[in-house]
């Protein structure tokens, strides 16, 4: 007979969004309760909570003719993901809609490039209008890009070849850089809830008493700060089946 327990657990976190809190076991699913970010930065920030996908939700190809599989940079492996020609980029599918990418970056792209992020709207792929901050691929480390929902963003059919409906987000250089970009690391996320200018000392929360959050094995919640500070802290109360 399985049980649940309620759990409350209390991070520090002091990147801008990166890991989840905690993550789902492959094979049991997690009810969230409450979910918290708060700002201890010194300032008002932008803050948001996320569901962290699990990473059998979303795939990455390239932009260019052909659209060879980028997946591998899910296990770990660098993975060249835009070459240093112009045009050349990448395409972030998942059959829900999402709000962030994040990219570890070990080869930034040699400085000069320029950057279009686009999503699918159903004939063609437009501009986002909505960015809270966009991804540099000009130093190493961790690269975000969080835009709000467009409402034009329909799903078209995966570039796989795989006949499924998704969600389609392209990142191109439309003037490339001096060198290949190459990361090791994605993750992607869908906003929950998003604060603008949250005053310091404030938090973000989320309460799901009546109506708790379900998370899939793999899946989590994760924060979002502007501005990463090691004060900013992130809460959750969860219960798993036992």
């Amino acid at each position: 007979m399985s049980r649940q327990y309620l759990r409350s657990e209390h991070y520090v976190y002091p990147a801008k969004a990166l890991n989840g809190i905690p993550s789902v076991p492959a094979d049991n699913q997690m009810s969230v309760i409450a979910a918290s970010a708060s700002n201890s930065s010194g300032s008002a920030i932008d803050v948001a909570i996320l569901r962290k996908f699990a990473s059998n939700n979303y795939e990455i190809y390239a932009a260019e003719s052909g659209n060879a599989d980028l997946n591998a940079i899910k296990d770990g492996t660098a993975t060249s993901i835009i070459d240093n020609d112009n045009d050349d980029g990448f395409i972030i599918e998942s059959p829900d809609l999402f709000n962030l990418i994040g990219l570890n970056i070990t080869q930034a792209d040699g400085g000069g490039a320029t950057y279009a992020f686009e999503y699918w709207n159903g004939s063609a792929y437009a501009a986002l209008t909505a960015q809270k901050e966009a991804a540099s691929m000009s130093s190493t480390g961790n690269s975000l890009l969080l835009a709000l929902s467009e409402l034009s963003w329909v799903q078209n059919t995966s570039v796989s070849g795989s006949g499924a409906q998704v969600y389609s987000l392209r990142v191109s250089a439309t003037t490339a850089g001096a060198a290949v970009v190459i990361a090791d690391a994605l993750y992607v996320g869908q906003i929950l809830e998003y604060v603008e200018a949250l005053a310091d000392n404030a938090r973000a929360e989320l309460l799901f008493e009546q109506h708790p959050l379900l998370l899939a094995g793999g899946e989590s919640i994760m924060p979002y700060f502007a501005t990463a500070n090691a004060a900013n802290m992130a809460s959750i109360s969860y219960k798993y089946n036992e």
